[in-house]
């Protein structure tokens, strides 16, 4: 991967938006510092087209495609896709809404059964913002070592 700073002027000039995350991307050790947000609304000024790209969930990328300047956001690693519209944000799920909840009762087996097989696992703080998946936190606030995460 090269750096913006080792592009050709002609390349730079080609341009046309930005892909980031948010995970020691934009934010630093889980906080958004001033000059990053800063930044954010630099690049929108200059043209660049802004998405978000990030497992977080889309109850996340509700609010960020509200509060940053982006044109959208992909949430839960590709399931969902939240835009900016008239009054708020309009949240894009390919999955019916009959599917999803039949989806969302076998993940809810999943999570019970490997419960139920690890007690050791805990689910992660912002796992009731999620639509489409599940997540145990195994290096956010506790940590798990690798054969656990391996075994999970």
């Amino acid at each position: 991967m090269r750096t913006l700073t080792s592009l050709e002027q002609s390349e730079a000039k080609a341009l046309r938006g930005l892909l980031f995350d948010l995970d020691d991307t934009l934010l630093d050790h889980g906080k958004l510092g001033e000059d990053a947000y800063r930044a954010l609304f630099r690049l929108r000024d200059a043209g660049f087209e802004l998405l978000l790209i990030t497992g977080r969930p889309a109850g996340w990328a509700e609010v960020l495609t509200r509060i940053f300047p982006i044109q959208g956001a992909v949430s839960e690693n590709g399931a969902i896709f939240v835009v900016p519209s008239p009054g708020g944000v309009n949240v894009v799920d390919p999955v019916a809404p009959a599917e999803r909840q039949r989806r969302r009762a076998r993940l809810a087996e999943l999570v019970a059964s490997m419960q139920r097989a690890m007690p050791e696992l805990v689910p992660a703080g912002d796992v009731g913002a999620r639509r489409s998946d599940f997540t145990f936190d195994v290096g956010e606030t506790q940590r798990l070592g690798a054969e656990q995460v391996a075994r999970a």
